[in-house]
């Protein structure tokens, strides 16, 4: 009962918006964009591989062009070919030195960047 009143109080709140002729888009365009909005998904999970020692890159690799080919993998449909695509890329990659997080641990971190 107590989520039912909740969400009568959201829906109140919004109904009062609309009849106050707030134009909610209008206002989500003036929010201001996440850090997640301004950098692609790759680019984020190698920050988070790389600034918890969990993969080495290569000395002369390229953080932006690993970007590059790693991106659409992240965007494969269903997300269980996604994760396999990019264990395997993270494996196989001669830009990408050594990884040291288990499969399983991987696994995890990527369904969290997963487009």
């Amino acid at each position: 009962m107590k989520e039912a009143d909740e969400l009568a109080t959201w829906l109140d709140t919004r109904v009062k918006r609309l009849e106050r002729n707030e134009d909610l888009a209008e206002r989500a365009a003036q929010a201001p964009k996440s850090a997640r909005a301004e950098r692609s998904s790759a680019e984020l999970l190698l920050r988070f591989l790389l600034d918890r020692d969990l993969a080495h890159l290569a000395p002369k690799a390229s953080l932006a062009r690993i970007e590059e080919r790693l991106a659409p993998l992240l965007a494969i449909k269903p997300e269980k070919r996604a994760i396999a695509a990019v264990i395997e890329f993270l494996e196989s990659d001669d830009a990408i030195d050594e990884v040291f997080a288990e499969d399983d641990v991987l696994r995890a971190i990527i369904v969290e960047f997963l487009d």
